[in-house]
């Protein structure tokens, strides 16, 4: 007789907040002075204003939920407008002091080795060791893509450990979803010592037109790093975890109608089904299941 095991996850997907590539599409008047400029080439989009003003939003709405005593590790894109978002969620900000008694670098993890997690300073883990995810690459000579990626967690005392993933980027349509890179993610988030292992041009981009170049990226590829990103989390020692990340992924792996509006709150749930038959050769079912969005005046129960 087959039997099936199944590992449940609850995942809080967050938007991060209105960036300035957002704030160029919402105003009409942008469209009519600026015939034919569908892209304002604002490459990796920071923050608007509005934005801005709504990370404190957000931070009231975490506090509320209790989202912080409830979640145990915060996954975040390396975009800025995600990680300025992740930060807000942990009550921090960019400004804070890089030599912070808070802040610390417990890993560094380059592409093609172990993800390590020591969590010994967080809510009593235990350290874990994880396979690194396949390193197939995509069968296409244009396209400069691996399925490995590197993380990079920093552990902020009393706080939810951090983790920075490619994963849970956007999906690369436009000026504002190519990424900067480790200098300038240094010198923007000094608190973050970004590790030289990473590689420099993480985002999607075909390699024949140079890694600054706005390219689709193929529906295919995104599915796979959606399943990637499940079974990444799947791995974790933990079952309720923040993902702070883009509209267009969250849609997309979520397999939802509409786009999460600026620092919406989604609820949703990871299941991973291994049958006994498959535990050797088998590749487990990762599925993300869509669950409400959470406004301000409900709570997570």
């Amino acid at each position: 007789m087959t039997e099936e095991k199944e590992n449940v996850k609850t995942v809080y997907f967050v938007r991060h907040a209105e960036s300035r590539y957002n704030e160029f599409k919402r105003k009409p008047l942008n469209w009519l002075t600026c015939v034919g400029c569908s892209d304002p080439l604002y490459y990796d989009a920071e923050l608007s204003s509005k934005g801005k003003r709504q990370l404190v939003t957000l931070e009231r709405h975490v506090e509320r939920l209790k989202l912080l005593e409830e979640a145990e590790i915060v996954i975040v894109s390396p975009l800025c407008r995600a990680l300025d978002t992740a930060l807000a969620v942990v009550n921090l900000s960019r400004h804070s002091s890089p030599s912070h008694s808070s802040l610390k670098t417990l890993n560094t993890v380059p592409h093609d080795t172990i993800l390590a997690i020591d969590d010994e300073d967080t809510k009593g883990k235990q350290s874990v060791e994880m396979t690194p995810i396949n390193a197939e690459i995509i069968e296409d000579p244009l396209i400069e893509y691996k399925k490995n990626y590197g993380h990079f967690k920093v552990d902020i005392k009393s706080r939810l450990p951090l983790l920075i993933s490619p994963l849970c980027s956007e999906i690369m349509d436009t000026s504002a979803d190519v990424g900067s890179s480790l200098e300038d993610l240094s010198a923007a988030f000094p608190m973050f010592h970004f590790p030289p292992g990473w590689k420099e041009e993480w985002w999607y981009f075909e390699s024949s037109k140079g890694s600054k170049s706005i390219t689709d990226e193929p529906s295919q590829v995104v599915i796979q790093r959606g399943r990637d990103l499940a079974r990444f989390i799947s791995q974790l020692p933990y079952t309720k975890i923040i993902v702070v990340s883009h509209s267009q992924f969250i849609k997309k792996i979520l397999r939802t109608g509409s786009k999460l509006p600026n620092c919406g709150i989604q609820r949703a749930t990871l299941r991973c089904r291994v049958k006994s038959e498959d535990l050797e050769a088998g590749e487990p079912d990762f599925q993300f299941e869509a669950g409400p969005v959470i406004s301000r005046n409900q709570s997570l129960r």
